[in-house]
C-alpha cells in the first residue's frame, strides 16, 4: 500500500498533485523492476520534509532513487 501526503504549506494544489503523481509513478516503476517485492505486505508513506521548498521541488528521478533505496532496505529484512 502506498500513502502519499503533501500539506498545504508545501505549495498550491497543482504542485502537490504533481508530487503525488510522481511518487505513484515511481512506486509502480519500482514494483515492475523488482518482482521480489510482489508478495511483500506493508505500507510505504511518502511525504516531503517539513523544510522542503514550496511546490515540492523533487524530480521524478530523485523520488525514484529514494523509493528504490527504501525498498531495497525493506527487502533485506
Amino acid at each position: 500500500m502506498l500513502l502519499v501526503n503533501a500539506s498545504r504549506k508545501q505549495g498550491r494544489a497543482v504542485q502537490r498533485n504533481r508530487f503525488r503523481r510522481r511518487v505513484r509513478m515511481a512506486f509502480l516503476e519500482v514494483l515492475r523492476t523488482q518482482p521480489s517485492l510482489e508478495g511483500s505486505l506493508g505500507v510505504v508513506w511518502v511525504r516531503p520534509a517539513r523544510n522542503a521548498g514550496k511546490g515540492c521541488p523533487f524530480s521524478y528521478l530523485e523520488i525514484l532513487g529514494q523509493l528504490r533505496l527504501a525498498l531495497s532496505r525493506w527487502e533485506s529484512r
